[in-house]
């Protein structure tokens, strides 16, 4: 899963229904869950890495967020985004990765979010 959410070789759908066919609707969830977490994760460290350098370049401003207030709205904004589940997480993750959002948070909000959908919806 976590591979299907970074490069997109297979839709992250295909990937929740073989997992719920071969290990059952708790266990398939559960390791939907962890992959989907772990690739948004990975998504999100890679921008924050090498991302916003080169949009900084490539446009030549620097993206400038105020921090302190913009913690809990990224964060919120991002929860929500994750309840929806026609939202793709993996460009929502990379974005994320521009924003001054702390891991931390970014971390929480996406499990928060991967759950209900993950349990709940017919991926």
């Amino acid at each position: 899963m976590a591979f299907a959410i970074l490069f997109k070789l297979l839709p992250s759908a295909a990937v929740a229904l073989a997992s719920g066919a071969v290990y059952g609707h708790t266990w398939g969830s559960i390791y939907i869950i962890i992959g989907a977490w772990l690739g948004a994760i990975i998504a999100f460290l890679l921008t924050r890495m090498l991302g916003a350098d080169i949009i900084c370049r490539l446009s030549g401003h620097r993206i400038n967020i105020e921090q302190e207030k913009s913690q809990s709205w990224l964060m919120w904004g991002l929860l929500v985004s994750r309840l929806i589940p026609v939202i793709p997480y993996d460009i929502v993750s990379y974005a994320m990765g521009l924003t001054p959002l702390k891991l931390w948070r970014f971390s929480l909000a996406t499990l928060i979010g991967i759950i209900p959908t993950s349990f709940f919806s017919p991926m």
